[in-house]
């Protein structure tokens, strides 16, 4: 077998990973003043000090600016339990009832005894307990954010489809109206918007071990910065300097900062990374927050700590996160989430924090990152897998919350705590003056499913709540609007109820339209419309078609669907992704690519709609994007308008139609 240290592939890799002088020199002193590897884990745990670390600077205060995708199935997650409880080698830690005692998360002290919450973590399979919470600042979410932060050329253009106005979230496709980027596998294609002159100015090659999963653009003071956001595999996690080097297949998030002040020309200002596989990312005030989950496959050696700790990398060399950056949840699975703050302006990485217990969910206010983690338990024995007596039965997932506060300093751990349940998506979050409301499916040990909604207040403890929306029915949308929540359920028809939220802790469902099929994205529409973009159905259940719904919502008591338009198309992106929704609300537009399957390939098309609140909607654009063999199964598309031209871009090519009739006026591969 290769000895990975006389391989040059490693050799380079390891190197690229390994921790500066410093960091070594304090790791090496702190690990010496620590038990050794020997002593028992159940004896009192010696806690090695630990300086306390300079905060960073973070941004100055200024007026703030304005994937998702579905969870696992429930077979695919208690899969992924299985799995991780067959990595720990232990079994799940049962949950306790809501007269249990409670526990807290924890912040530890040394390496020592992060290696100690690792190693229990794998032995108990990561099922979090329920109601749990940990007392933090109080801090009253700021308002909505107000706008960008410099107004490029043109303001005549659409952009990202987000949760929260003024809150940028990452994709692989943005635009100032003028110019366009666009990922494509390792490269970036920096595209001159000009109607039927559209052309290539340039193209960012990257030239890396993994792939460009997102971008973020942002133009302040002059200057225009596009954030590269890629998901790469080192192949080998190592610090030689260390007694035990320990080798095991790792990834890394990797953000490239390039000045785009000129597109013709771009140029790389900075790189930062951080351990583990990219999530997500938002850009707000100049600042892009970035969370990566990184998970623990490797043996953990106790004198290695980067066997077990998440690094971060910058400019001046990898380093590993010290103990007062890392937080452990109670009962944890065996990853990390690994968020980070970078200020664009400097490059500079101005806060860090690694949750021992991962997320799943990321929504952020304008004053909270909050992440959302599920847990999930073991099948418990059943006939025919230990014995023939005990019934089997499934324990549904838990769902663990933690804020990180982005006012009180830069991912400064607020508050934690638990609810029963797994989210939907991001949407199943949203924080209203200062309180955190929360929509979960739960699931009983005899496989009913349920939903709740919950709020919490600012120390993520429940202040009201309404369950069991509709029996054994699971969330398939959420949305909320100021003191209204609205939820999807389904079986066999379509519940949208509507939650009165004006006062918290007595939360009271006002309205539940029952309709064939279900919306599966919500979007608000003006003061008093909803639209919902789901699947047609009967009474009895699916049709295999699309729906569009128009939702009279002007009375939260009395919940109507105003229109309802069936697309005979039976697939979306939109469905899972909510940036594949194009939104353009001053010409009152929405659109969205459609999929249909045929004797010869697949068939991508662009379907644009009028939206108006009295008359429904009205096709106007119904463009083909993707002739049979044209490009990749079930291609990422994402469209954007820019004057009089709607630019459409899919994996390799972006075609640009005429607004007014649709015509197509150029193709560009990229």
């Amino acid at each position: 077998m290769t000895d990975p240290t006389r391989d040059p592939i490693f050799r380079d890799m390891a190197e690229q990973m390994t921790p500066g002088a410093d960091l070594r020199r304090r790791l090496d002193a702190q690990l010496a003043a620590e038990p050794t590897a020997g002593q028992s884990p159940a004896l009192p745990l010696p806690a090695a000090p630990v300086p306390a670390r300079p905060v960073p600077a973070g941004p100055t205060s200024a007026p703030p600016r304005p994937r998702r995708s579905r969870p696992s199935t429930w077979l695919a997650a208690a899969a992924a339990a299985v799995l991780a409880v067959g990595i720990g080698g232990g079994v799940v830690a049962a949950l306790r009832d809501d007269t249990g005692p409670t526990a807290t998360s924890t912040h530890p002290a040394s390496y020592h005894e992060i290696y100690h919450a690792v190693s229990q973590a794998r032995a108990d399979g990561g099922v979090l307990e329920q109601d749990l919470a940990v007392p933090g600042e109080s801090a009253d979410s700021a308002k909505q954010a107000e706008g960008a932060a410099s107004a490029p050329a043109s303001d005549d253009y659409t952009t990202t489809n987000v949760q929260v106005e003024g809150i940028d979230e990452a994709d692989v496709v943005k635009t100032d109206g003028d110019v366009l980027y666009a990922a494509t596998d390792q490269h970036v294609a920096v595209v001159d918007l000009a109607g039927s002159d559209t052309r290539t100015l340039s193209t960012i090659d990257l030239g890396t071990t993994g792939y460009v999963v997102d971008l973020l653009l942002e133009h302040r003071q002059g200057r225009s910065t596009l954030v590269v956001i890629t998901d790469e595999h080192t192949g080998v996690t190592s610090v030689p300097s260390l007694e035990s080097r320990s080798y095991s297949p790792t990834g890394q998030t990797v953000v490239r900062l390039y000045d785009v002040t000129d597109p013709a020309h771009p140029s790389l200002r900075t790189t930062v990374s951080q351990s583990g596989s990219y999530r997500t990312a938002r850009l707000w005030h100049g600042v892009v927050y970035l969370v990566s989950d990184y998970w623990l496959w490797s043996q953990a050696v106790p004198s290695d700590p980067a066997t077990f700790v998440p690094q971060v990398g910058g400019p001046d060399g990898t380093e590993l996160l010290v103990p007062g950056d890392v937080t452990v949840l109670p009962c944890p699975d065996a990853r990390y989430a690994v968020a980070t703050a970078v200020d664009l302006r400097s490059g500079a990485r101005t806060g860090q924090q690694a949750v021992l217990g991962g997320a799943d969910t990321v929504y952020m206010s304008a004053a909270n990152l909050y992440l959302g983690g599920m847990s999930y338990p073991q099948v418990l024995p059943g006939p025919g897998i230990v014995d023939d007596v005990a019934p089997k039965t499934v324990a549904g997932p838990t769902t663990s919350l933690v804020r990180l506060s982005l006012t009180d300093g830069p991912l400064a751990v607020a508050a934690q705590g638990s609810l029963p349940g797994s989210l939907l998506d991001q949407f199943s979050l949203d924080e209203y003056d200062g309180r955190l409301r929360v929509v979960t499916t739960s699931l009983a040990e005899d496989g009913t499913a349920s939903a709740g909604l919950y709020v919490l207040d600012p120390d993520l403890r429940q202040v009201g709540s309404v369950t069991d929306l509709a029996h054994d029915e699971q969330v398939q949308s959420v949305r909320f609007a100021g003191t209204v929540g609205y939820v999807v359920t389904f079986r066999q028809t379509d519940p949208l109820f509507a939650i009165n939220l004006s006062d918290p802790a007595h939360p009271a469902v006002t309205s539940a339209l029952k309709i064939p099929g279900f919306s599966a994205y919500l979007h608000p529409w003006g003061a008093d419309r909803l639209v919902g973009l789901g699947f047609a159905g009967t009474d009895t259940g699916l049709s295999g078609g699309l729906k569009l719904s128009l939702f009279d919502i002007a009375d939260p008591y009395a919940v109507t669907e105003a229109q309802s338009l069936p697309i005979p198309e039976g697939y979306s992106e939109a469905l899972y992704d909510h940036r594949a929704v194009f939104v353009d609300p001053d010409r009152s537009l929405l659109g969205f690519p459609v999929s249909t399957w045929g004797p010869s390939g697949e068939v991508v098309r662009y379907l644009v709609y009028t939206v108006d609140p009295e008359h429904g909607f009205t096709l106007q654009h119904d463009l083909v994007v993707k002739p049979v063999g044209a490009m990749a199964y079930q291609p990422t598309v994402r469209a954007t308008r820019a004057g009089d031209y709607l630019y459409v871009s899919w994996n390799g090519g972006l075609d640009v139609f005429r607004m007014g009739d649709g015509a197509l006026v150029a193709q560009v591969d990229l």
